[in-house]
């Protein structure tokens, strides 16, 4: 049976050329779940071809959003009060946001958000944990993880 984010290589979807690696992926838009090319662990698009001829954006615009490394960035506008902590490009990841806004107060950068489930697109409060770097070390440590 397959799944959101299932990843299969393009032999196995009987899929011939460069693109070596496909998640299954839900469209932004309308659901619709299809295969697209899955590079430097991020989906190549964000919207299905259909609803990209409708709407006339780029398949991977999401609406001020954006995918990096496994986690989800959030563009932030200068008047936003949580503006201080956005990149230079202005983004912010989500779970630092959703955190900060918890607490009603900006992060310092020595905070580190954890996911609890280890998904870092599972940005509920319930699965963030706010912790100092030394604490994060400790815990994956703890967990046998390398960090």
């Amino acid at each position: 049976m397959e799944v959101l984010g299932q990843v299969k290589t393009a032999k196995e979807l009987n899929r011939k050329g460069h693109i070596r690696k496909y998640i299954l992926s839900a469209c932004y838009e309308c659901g619709k779940e299809r295969w697209v090319p899955f590079v430097n662990n991020s989906p190549s698009y964000f919207i299905c071809n259909s609803c990209n001829k409708k709407l006339n954006k780029n398949g991977r615009w999401l609406g001020g959003q954006t995918i990096g490394y496994g986690y989800k960035y959030i563009k932030l506008t200068s008047d936003n009060f949580f503006f201080s902590m956005t990149d230079a490009e202005n983004y912010v990841p989500e779970h630092r946001l959703v955190m900060a806004k918890s607490l009603g107060r900006c992060l310092w950068d020595w905070e580190v958000v954890h996911h609890i489930n280890a998904n870092r697109m599972d940005n509920r409060l319930e699965n963030l944990l706010l912790l100092t770097q030394s604490e994060h070390a400790q815990l994956h440590k703890k967990l046998g993880e390398i960090n």
